[in-house]
């Protein structure tokens, strides 16, 4: 009897061990797999018991906020729609994406306490605020202005580089999110035109053309073209939009009037290295420094810009340039600044602490340069192919585009800056496929913008 009673015993102690043993893999080996487990229901529990942190344009108006209904914290995105590629969204089944990834430790206050209890009741955690750059009455104007066409809008502070809007259309609703929006075409809403878009910039490459060209004293300010609508190079003849004929034109007339004839000498009299030179100093053949995706521009490889062919279609933006609308931006920045490099950025303040970037003044090319482009840039508002672009009381500089596109009808572009004389903003507006001129098309949109950011009132 005794003999069986410790028999008893032990196998109860073994069995109790052997289930302590197996109770400690799973909690301590296997417990933070199972915790991050994406089929784990209670970590999104738990979310939903914090009031995440809101995020704020830069005058502290919400883009997004927490609010409390039925049993947990739901996230309602009140912004602009036209900025929720770059603000992200959080979704129990779709995750999350763009400033709700990058600063979900801050949002959800993981990066101040400890990774909340499953049974920590409502109210007691709350994350950091995060403030962005981005000018809510600027974001709404420029979706406004971008009127459901497919394209993007991009403003930045012409000193500091802040991103003050940042629209790609078409976009999506956080809050009515499905499988059919990850299928298909319908996906391409996901994408962000503004910051990873890269498309042919046509003519509003050809101020960039011309600062490499000063610069590399390729031609002096006092050049003159003869422009009879179009040009031959080898097998190949280029022409002016329409093939208009503009006879004999300074180099600035050449840029008012948007002259291919021109600008493919330009191009060619100009070494490759010039140009590869400038784009690497604006920081356009590198991938953004931001917390959301955003992409590099592309440009040919010198060995390819060592070919007289290239270099007359790099001349007037054709050929293998694809740029991204953030990149036209900052270029557009850079010439109305003085000739000083800008760094997108997009927070300002993680809760209290200001995270923007210490202003850094780098030259990137000669003043005297820059201030030659701008003056022809502003004339390209005031009597030359941006007439559009016209804002009452504020003068504007700007650059059209229309941009040949081998996968459908033509991209419209417009970049500028504005007020000329002492810029606060810089634009760049492309609509995708649009079929028409940068002119007509574009410019207006950059008016709308620039109108509501500067408190003008459009021309048009």
């Amino acid at each position: 009897m005794e003999v069986s009673a410790r028999r008893l015993l032990i196998g109860f102690l073994t069995a109790f061990l052997l289930l302590e043993a197996w109770m400690g893999y799973w909690v301590v080996w296997q417990g933070p797999a199972l915790v991050a487990h994406k089929y784990n229901p209670r970590p999104l529990l738990a979310e939903g018991r914090i009031a995440r942190g809101a995020i704020l344009d830069r005058h502290g108006e919400p883009l997004v906020v927490s609010e409390w209904r039925q049993s947990s914290y739901k996230r309602i995105f009140t912004g602009p729609l036209s900025a929720v590629h770059t603000i992200g969204y959080m979704h129990s089944r779709y995750g999350k994406s763009g400033l709700e990834r990058a600063y979900d430790e801050e949002l959800s206050g993981r990066a101040i306490r400890p990774a909340p209890s499953f049974e920590r009741q409502a109210g007691g955690d709350k994350g950091l605020n995060i403030t962005t750059t981005i000018d809510i009455n600027i974001q709404k104007a420029a979706e406004k202005a971008l009127a459901g066409r497919r394209g993007a809008v991009v403003v930045l502070d012409a000193r500091t580089g802040a991103i003050l809007a940042s629209a790609s259309v078409p976009y999506f609703d956080p809050a009515a999110m499905d499988d059919a929006l990850f299928a298909g075409d319908q996906g391409e809403a996901l994408f962000n035109r503004a910051l990873q878009g890269r498309y042919p910039p046509g003519s509003a490459w050809k101020p960039f053309v011309l600062c490499a060209a000063l610069e590399s004293r390729s031609l002096s300010p006092e050049e003159l073209f003869e422009d009879n609508g179009s040009i031959t190079i080898g097998n190949h003849t280029f022409h002016n939009f329409e093939e208009e004929v503009l006879g004999v034109i300074s180099l600035k007339e050449a840029l008012v009037h948007s002259s291919n004839v021109a600008f493919v000498q330009i191009g060619i009299r100009t070494e490759g290295k010039a140009f590869l030179d400038l784009a690497k100093r604006l920081d356009i053949v590198s991938t953004p420094n931001l917390p959301v995706p955003a992409t590099a521009s592309h440009l040919p490889t010198l060995n390819t810009l060592q070919q007289t062919g290239a270099r007359a279609q790099f001349g007037f933006g054709q050929g293998e340039v694809w740029v991204t609308p953030l990149h036209m931006a900052t270029i557009a920045a850079a010439i109305g600044n003085g000739g000083y490099k800008v760094r997108p950025y997009l927070v300002e303040k993680v809760g209290d602490k200001v995270v923007a970037p210490e202003p850094r003044q780098e030259r990137v090319m000669p003043a005297w340069v820059a201030e030659f482009v701008k003056e022809a840039m502003v004339a390209v508002v005031t009597e030359g192919t941006g007439r559009r672009a016209a804002v009452a009381g504020i003068s504007v500089a700007g650059k059209t585009g229309t941009a040949q596109n081998p996968g459908g009808a033509a991209h419209a572009w417009f970049i500028a800056f504005a007020p000329a004389e002492d810029p606060s903003v810089a634009i760049a507006v492309v609509l995708e496929n649009s079929g028409g001129t940068g002119g007509v098309q574009a410019a207006p949109v950059a008016a709308q913008v620039i109108a509501a950011a500067l408190g003008g009132k459009n021309q048009n």
